[in-house]
């Protein structure tokens, strides 16, 4: 029997002629698109001209192509709902996407996925490009662009000027996405979270980042009026760890009351100890909603304590000499992922699948 052909849907093969068609108008150069625009925003609704600009930008590689650019300005208003943009390194010249989403009042989005590919050698020696690229992320943010968002990732295109931007307009955001950013460190993770309290973080730094019960105290006592929206909203953080150091897990696991999942590159972060040190603050929540947990130095002693903190905890990475040697330390499990180290840990899974398998 002959291999099925693929054929495209009467909706799908539409959606292709239609931008097709666009393409060819915008191709022309015309002086003024003002009329057509107005037409289509009225005929189409906005998601299926958010379908469009998918497309559109599927079909380009660089988001700030004229082409791509011309496309959102005929089609984008505040009823688009989420943009999807991965750009290559010519993406750092993308000021002129910043300023088209401003022009179509994009103040609607509830989702900005933005990944810029660069490489950290790239970034690290183009500051003067990431300043225009960022300047122009900044502007769009505070003219609107993050007011309604609740789903951000900003994959090395994010730092200390955005999280602040963030953590005054971003009052929906449930869910941000910064690994890869190199320029954020604890300055801009403090400022997403709490209102003019960096200077007392760069005070006690030594102290915080040793967990000096003194210094952690004085920050669990941050007033409900020092702390910024995002504080109640986000339940899902990934971040860097470069730049950043464990006073930032600190601040999110402390002011996050929400969140469920902490990520992103955390290779050298002890997540647990953090944890630790949240429960021992004199008015630290009963538990923590964190469903999820990435931590490799589990003793047995430590993983007890973490377990009765956490009791809502399906996922878990760790080493596999970490697990439990006996059955009811954990929450029921949904996700496991343990590391054998390049040792024969048999015995010791097998005895841990054998009470929670």
């Amino acid at each position: 029997m002959a291999p099925l052909k693929p054929v495209k849907s009467l909706y799908d093969s539409c959606m292709s002629n239609v931008l097709l068609s666009l393409q060819s108008y915008l191709d022309k150069r015309p002086d003024d698109i003002s009329g057509l625009k107005k037409l289509l925003l009225t005929l189409l609704h906005g998601g299926i001209r958010e379908q469009l600009i998918e497309r559109a930008i599927l079909q380009n590689r660089a988001p700030t192509s004229s082409a791509i650019l011309d496309i959102i300005e005929l089609l984008a208003d505040s009823s688009v709902k989420q943009l999807q943009f991965s750009s290559a390194q010519s993406g750092f010249s993308s000021r002129e996407l910043f300023d088209t989403l401003n022009a179509s009042n994009i103040t609607g989005l509830n989702k900005l996925n933005l990944k810029v590919q660069v490489d950290k050698f790239e970034m690290l020696h183009t500051s003067y490009q990431f300043d225009v690229f960022a300047g122009g992320l900044h502007n769009a943010l505070r003219l609107g662009l993050a007011s309604n968002l609740r789903v951000l990732t900003l994959h090395s295109a994010a730092d200390n000027i955005t999280l602040s931007i963030l953590g005054k307009h971003a009052t929906q955001l449930t869910y941000l996405d910064i690994t890869s950013s190199w320029y954020v460190d604890d300055n801009g993770i403090c400022d997403l979270l709490l209102k003019e309290s960096s200077n007392f973080i760069n005070e006690h730094w030594s102290d915080l980042d040793s967990s000096e019960p003194r210094a952690i105290h004085a920050l669990s006592l941050f007033p409900e009026s020092q702390k910024n929206q995002t504080c109640n909203t986000l339940s899902e953080v990934k971040i860097q760890d470069t730049n950043t150091s464990s006073i930032s897990v600190l601040l999110l696991l402390l002011f996050g009351k929400r969140l469920k999942s902490l990520g992103g590159f955390l290779y050298s972060r002890n997540i647990g100890d953090a944890i630790l040190t949240v429960k021992s603050c004199a008015n630290s929540p009963p538990s923590l909603e964190l469903t999820e947990l990435w931590d490799t130095q589990l003793p047995f002693e430590k993983l007890s304590r973490l377990a009765s903190y956490l009791p809502k905890l399906t996922t878990l990475y760790t080493r596999v000499a970490c697990l439990p040697p006996v059955p009811n330390i954990l929450p029921p499990l949904k996700n496991l992922t343990a590391d054998f180290d390049f040792v024969c840990y048999n015995s010791e899974f097998f005895g841990y699948l054998q009470y929670n398998g």
